[in-house]
């Protein structure tokens, strides 16, 4: 009997190593190239290297069906000759002949939705978009959000509230843990988001709280505490809570909490929410200062579980 549990742990395992695999080359890689296309916070140097383990194609789609997202794609320049790389369904790269810059492109969307419609799609549950369209129709409506303006009404007043997180335009391990998640991998066991993160802003004491579940019974809810000053949210403490009501511990301003706390968020507003009164604070783009962009939206936009 032990022995089967081993050799079914084992086959888990295995199965998870292969499912890492194919994303580090598919879907995750393309949600990383893409996430290096963010302004101003996404970092080129980082493409290339990654282009090595991605197939090749002799030519890029028609031009009717992509566009340009990032590098410039001089057609007269041959050194542009290069190279052309195939990541996932929706991206592609075209590698100078010296390999010293690149083009990306990505299929045109059918439609971009603003970002009232497409929180309309989410649920409080924690949700990794995997997809280049939801993606970058997200990383759209995060470019164009524009910063409040205190002089047309008083902002705090119009998005003092609890919010929901939809998105963000930046990805690293969490998302990777929630892909993985999504397929049934070991990470299961590990840690797991129970919903998505809430976000209370308020002029006294603003919140940022995220619950999860670790080795699948153990509750851990990590809380970040701020003041909302204008349009920004600087964060001054962190807690971490393990365990149960009765039987646990809290740890105040934890490492892995504390890195998180030290920048600080712009809130920002749709291009759809202005003027202000007009937008009535259901969605906001907050600017992670040296990070990249969030979107949140207050609980009545979600669809419903």
């Amino acid at each position: 009997m032990v022995a089967v549990g081993i050799a079914a742990v084992a086959t888990w395992v295995g199965y998870s190593l292969v499912q890492r695999h194919y994303l580090n080359k598919g879907d995750f890689l393309a949600m990383q190239l893409l996430a290096e296309t963010r302004q101003p916070y996404g970092d080129p140097t980082k493409v290339i290297p990654k282009l090595s383990t991605l197939p090749t194609i002799p030519e890029l789609p028609k031009e009717q069906q992509i566009q340009l997202l990032a590098g410039d794609d001089d057609e007269n320049d041959s050194s542009h000759d290069g190279t052309i790389y195939k990541c996932g369904d929706s991206l592609f790269c075209k590698l100078s002949r010296n390999q010293t810059s690149y083009s990306l492109f990505g299929i045109k969307p059918r439609a971009i939705p603003s970002l009232r419609q497409l929180v309309q799609k989410h649920s409080r549950l924690a949700t990794v978009y995997e997809d280049f369209d939801t993606r970058y129709s997200y990383m759209q409506g995060i470019q164009q959000a524009r910063t409040l303006e205190p002089t047309l009404v008083n902002a705090s007043s119009v998005i003092n509230g609890a919010y929901t997180f939809c998105f963000r335009d930046y990805v690293n391990f969490e998302e990777m843990l929630g892909m993985m998640i999504r397929r049934k991998g070991i990470e299961v066991l590990l840690l797991r988001l129970l919903e998505s993160g809430k976000l209370v802003i308020d002029d006294e004491d603003c919140t940022m709280k995220e619950k999860s579940t670790f080795l699948l019974v153990i509750p851990l809810e990590v809380c970040w505490h701020g003041k909302l000053s204008a349009d920004r949210i600087d964060w001054s403490r962190s807690s971490m809570r393990i365990g149960w009501e009765k039987f646990g511990s809290t740890i105040q301003n934890p490492g892995v909490a504390e890195k998180l706390r030290v920048d600080p968020w712009v809130v920002k507003l749709p291009k759809e929410s202005y003027p202000l009164w007009d937008g009535s604070g259901d969605v906001l783009v907050i600017d992670r200062l040296g990070s990249g962009g969030l979107v949140f939206c207050r609980d009545k936009c979600l669809t419903p579980l």
